[in-house]
């Protein structure tokens, strides 16, 4: 019975974060001076779309052309480049740090202003424990992430350190948007291996990497700037 209350909680941002085109920039740091439940929608958008745990970048001509587009975001940044299939129009893709506990609670502040959620609610979808480092990535058009399985997928994706190169996390398992009531893409990374945990704050900087297709997709997450109360939340 837990996953429809997700839906319930995820549901109501997907519209919106999917089909946004321009990133919101807010007072810095808003995630630490003010509780999650003082967010207003502006703030609980801005963690989910423009923030050290999520990402934008833009795709030109339906993941077409020849571009290597990029959008900085939060300190770091993100970049998809493509090529070869044509099109004209562009898309916002995000790609979030979506088993942070930030992220959580920007989805349940979102869905609480939005859809009138609960607190009972909110506290149950904050509760779910998070096994895996998760990466989601959402945008408008989802056809390629539909199609692709984890088989497709784990040759060419991964959690990489930019500090220690010979770290390479590679992925367990994958979830299509497909049938997901928030339309997104999970890419799980296990947090743990051999008993040692795989992200450390020495890590200083881990990138996600992953390609679909024509569809190169590279997002770089700032531990230093992801830590609260002195623990990367991640």
């Amino acid at each position: 019975m837990q996953r429809p209350k997700r839906a319930a909680v995820t549901s109501s941002v997907v519209c919106i974060i999917a089909a946004a085109s321009a990133m919101i920039v807010l007072g810095k740091d808003f995630w630490i001076t003010k509780p999650y439940s003082a967010w207003n929608e502006q703030e609980a958008l801005a963690l989910l779309t423009n923030s050290p745990w999520s990402y934008p970048t833009t795709i030109q001509g339906n993941y077409g052309g020849s571009s290597s587009p990029t959008m900085a975001g939060g300190g770091a940044r993100s970049v998809a480049t493509t090529g070869g299939l044509g099109g004209s129009d562009s898309v916002t893709m995000y790609v979030r740090w979506h088993s942070s506990m930030k992220v959580r609670q920007a989805l349940a502040r979102y869905g609480q202003l939005r859809g009138g959620l609960s607190e009972p609610e909110i506290q149950q979808f904050l509760a779910q424990p998070m096994e895996d480092y998760t990466i989601a990535i959402s945008c408008p058009v989802m056809d390629p992430f539909a199609a692709a399985t984890f088989e497709s997928l784990s040759p060419r994706t991964f959690l990489t350190s930019r500090k220690n190169k010979e770290k390479k996390i590679a992925l367990k398992a994958y979830s299509s948007p497909v049938g997901r009531a928030d339309n997104f893409a999970l890419f799980m990374f296990p947090r743990e291996l051999d008993g040692k945990p795989t992200v450390e704050p020495a890590d200083e900087e881990i990138v996600f990497s992953t390609q679909i297709g024509a569809l190169k997709i590279r997002a770089s997450f700032k531990l230093a700037r992801m830590t609260i109360d002195g623990t990367p939340d991640l």
